[in-house]
Order: structure tokens, then sequence, then C-alpha cells
């Protein structure tokens, strides 16, 4: 139910040298009915706050100076801690992702919809250059439509929209902790535990306009990002140089909210202004909401608002680079004793119990999972691993369908194939890898030693089983994509 009081959908993002994108980013999303904006400068070199006075002054956007590196859990923090009681929802993204409904309905009654939960997780869409070298004019919308297949392996990131008052701290930019008994679901309900889930965007996404162009590349090249990373050139390849999609769905919304043509907003020009003067006309005519926001403090003091489990989650990250696993055991105890509902402590431990060969510990482990968080994606994925190890072949393949269930996705499927060839069901192997060979063939998961060693032994199988000419149209398939796999050069 909607409290005056409070806005009902906020936005919080952590900025740097984003000056050129903003106004765009924030006139759209006030026509998505968001009511206020929680923006956290990173250094910028220009002052974001003489940029968007006009924004500032009609109570639009607040603004807090955050300094340092790597920021943006902190500043996710302090926006929970000091703006949560405010806001019925505050969605966590950045400046160059764009929430777009597929659904012709108002975004404020289709969220609506999730109030029962902690927080609605929506799958990341990643858009590459567009073909630009240099920077555009006219903004991210218009100029950005290209994008791979929905099938590469970023799209199942997610970001997510949270209930503060059922939120408990963000673990990273795409998942948060919630009180007990709140969760996180996608829009089809399924229950989303960690920061990547099978891809779905029927009734919502995110575009992610992750490259820019080739300019915007360049200059990020070396700079690290709110998380504290530096720019993954091999994600940009992977985004930017596959095969390449028209996706217009961002303009079709905008068609339907503002009860416009498509054809008419299609017919904006790239690489010009006036897509942008019209997207900021319309968002003029939206009224702001008139509740004045206490601000507190606008530099942000960052030993007070650093999440308190950042530390214990930097120590299992330290550990695991090391492959000390009985340190990382017992790290993610500790976090389980302190914190006992985070769900991926429990699914994590488990799977480093399976790593290590404990496995009446990951056994007992996953029966504690599957009796507190239910049959979660997390928790099935874990549990398949197990009946793998224990040669529990048709138990993993009944896990691996269930997981199917969620979303399709290439790294289960390949799974699948193997349990297949394990229970040697050669009459399954046929559909389950021609989906994988037509589909998938992009996706990093493909590409690593077990799913080649898969893909190799199901083309055996085909070809004695009387299937020659089909195990040789893959083979040939797979040699043009991966030329350098030494596998994929002989004769069957």
């Amino acid at each position: 139910m909607m409290d005056e009081k409070k806005d009902y959908l906020s936005l919080c993002l952590i900025v740097k040298d984003e000056d050129e994108f903003l106004q765009e980013w924030l006139d759209y999303h006030i026509l998505l009915g968001v009511q206020r904006f929680y923006i956290y400068d990173n250094g910028s070199a220009n002052s974001i706050r003489q940029l968007l006075k006009k924004y500032i002054e009609s109570g639009w956007v607040i603004i807090h100076e955050i300094n340092g590196k790597a920021m943006q859990l902190v500043a996710y923090n302090h926006c929970l801690m000091n703006y949560g009681k405010n806001s019925k929802w505050i969605g966590f993204i950045d400046a160059d992702e764009f929430i777009v409904s597929n659904r012709n309905i108002d975004f404020i009654d289709f969220l609506s919809q999730y109030e029962n939960f902690g927080a609605l997780a929506m799958n990341s869409i990643f858009f590459g250059t567009g073909g630009h070298k240099t920077k555009p004019i006219g903004g991210q919308i218009i100029n950005y439509r290209l994008r791979p297949s929905e099938k590469i392996d970023d799209d199942n990131l997610v970001k997510c929209i949270v209930q503060p008052e059922k939120t408990l701290f963000p673990n990273s930019p795409h998942e948060f902790s919630y009180k007990e008994p709140f969760y996180c679901v996608n829009s089809k309900g399924f229950r989303v535990d960690d920061q990547r889930f099978p891809i779905n965007v029927e009734d919502i996404q995110v575009n992610h306009y992750f490259t820019r162009s080739v300019e915007h590349i360049n200059l990020k090249i070396n700079r690290l990002g709110g998380a504290g990373r530096k720019l993954d050139m091999t994600r940009i390849d992977r985004v930017d140089k596959t095969k390449q999609e028209l996706d217009n769905r961002v303009l079709i919304y905008l068609s339907n909210k503002l009860k416009t043509p498509v054809d008419k907003i299609m017919q904006y020009p790239q690489d010009d202004n006036t897509f942008i003067e019209f997207l900021h006309n319309c968002a003029l005519i939206v009224s702001p909401n008139g509740n004045k926001i206490n601000e507190g403090e606008l530099t942000v003091e960052i030993s007070v608002h650093t999440p308190p489990h950042l530390k214990l989650f930097d120590q299992v990250q330290n550990a695991k680079r090391k492959h000390d696993w009985p340190v990382v055991k017992n790290l993610i105890l500790s976090i389980i004793r302190e914190y006992p509902n985070m769900p991926i402590m429990f699914s994590g431990y488990a799977s480093i119990c399976l790593l290590t060969r404990d496995i009446d510990e990951a056994k007992k482990t996953l029966q504690i999972a599957l009796r507190k968080f239910g049959r979660s994606f997390e928790n099935l994925r874990v549990l398949s691993d197990y009946f793998v190890i224990v040669e529990q072949f048709d138990k993993a393949e009944q896990t691996y369908r269930e997981l199917l269930d969620f979303g399709e996705n290439v790294d289960i499927l390949i799974r699948l194939l193997f349990t297949f060839i394990k229970q040697q069901k050669f009459d399954e192997i046929e559909p389950v890898l021609l989906k994988i060979t037509d589909n998938y063939l992009d996706s990093e998961m493909v590409n690593m030693d077990f799913s080649h060693g898969v893909l190799v032994d199901s083309i055996k199988i085909l070809d004695k089983i009387s299937k020659k000419k089909l195990a040789n149209e893959i083979l040939k398939k797979l040699r043009i994509q991966f030329p350098y796999r030494s596998e994929y050069r002989n004769k069957i």
C-alpha cells in the first residue's frame, strides 16, 4: 500500500565523471516513475552539484561526496541507513544502466506486485559500441541499440530494487542480505540468492550500455570502477564482437509511456541532441514529490557506513585465491554464525566442502540450506554437484531438469548432457547437444575444458549410434568456433 509520507521508488547510484550522461539518465527514470535520486559523487573532475542544480532545487536529487577507491558498497549502505526510511523501494544501478519495463502497464503498478518480498531482481542486458568509434552526441538510449544475443553469460547478472525496511545490507553491487523471513525474487517469483540468475527479460530488464563507444572504452581502460575492479577487456570483446541484434525495447517502452507512435520515436537521429531534448521536455511535465528529505552530512564518513561483513568477505576471497580451503571454511562458518539469514554462505560452504571432498559435511549443510531456504537455484546447483560426486547420476539429472525450470542456462545444459553420457541415455543427447551448438557457442561457459570434453564425447556417441552425418556437421561448427582447440581437429 502506498504511504504518501514516503517516496514509493528511489534510485541510488555512485558516479565519477558521468557528466554527459546524467541528464538523460535522470529524465528517463523520472518518466519511469522514480521520485527521488540519491547520487554519490566519487571524485568527479567537474561538480555535478552545478550540473544538476535544477534537479536538486526541484527536490529530485540529493548528492553526497564520497572519496576513495571501491566505494560502491559504502555508498549503497549509506543510502540504506540514511534514506531507507524515506522510500518504499530503492533501486541500485549505475549511470550506464536503464530499467526497462517490457509490459504495457505502469511500472509502479508492476512493482507493487512484489511488496511481500524483500527485493525484485532484474537481469542486465549488455550493449556494445553500436559501431561508434568516437563519442556520439545524444546520449545512450538512441545511440546504443545493438547487443549480443541474450545467450551470453553476462546477461545473467542481476541488479536489485530492494525494500529497505526488509533489507540488511549490500553483499555486492548485485545482491543484498535481507531480514528474515524476506528474500529477493525475479519477476516470475523465483527466489534469487546470488548475483547471477538464469536470464528472464519477459517483464523487465536493465539495459546496460557497458562499452559505449570505442573512445569511451579507451578512456576507461585503466580506471577502477565503483566496486574497485578494472575494466575487463575480455568481457568487452565478448559483448562487442559477437553477432549483434537490434534491441528497441526501451524505445517501445517510451512509446507506450508517452503515448507517442513508436515510429516517431525511432526516427530520432543518432549522434544528435534532438532525442535528449525530447526526453527532457517530457520529464519537465512530471512534478517531483514535495516531501522534504533531511540530507545529513554531505561527505560520507566511510568508517561509519562500510557494511560490517565486508572485511570477512574480503578475507574469504583472499583465502580462495591462495586455495587455503581450511581457512575459507572457517571464515564462511563465522559469517554464517553472525549472519544466519545469508543463503549464499550456506551454499558456498557446501560447495567448498565438496571441493575438499568433505562429503558428509556438504550433505549436512545442504540439508540445512534446503530446509531453511527451500529448493532455490543456488541450493539446487550445489545439490546437483553433490549427486555427481557421489555418482547418483539419475538424481543429478532430475536436479538439472529442475534447475532448467528457472530458465535455460548453458552450464546446466552441458551438465545435463554429462549425466546422459554417464547413464548411457544416448537417445537423449541429440536435442540438448543441438540446443547448445545452435544457441550458446558464444558463451564463455562453453569454452571450458569440462564443456569441450562433454561435447566431444557427445559427438562420438552420435557417430556410434549411426548419426555420423549430424556428428560431422556439429564437429565442423565447433572447429570454426574454436579453431585453437585440438580436440576438434581430428576425425571422429
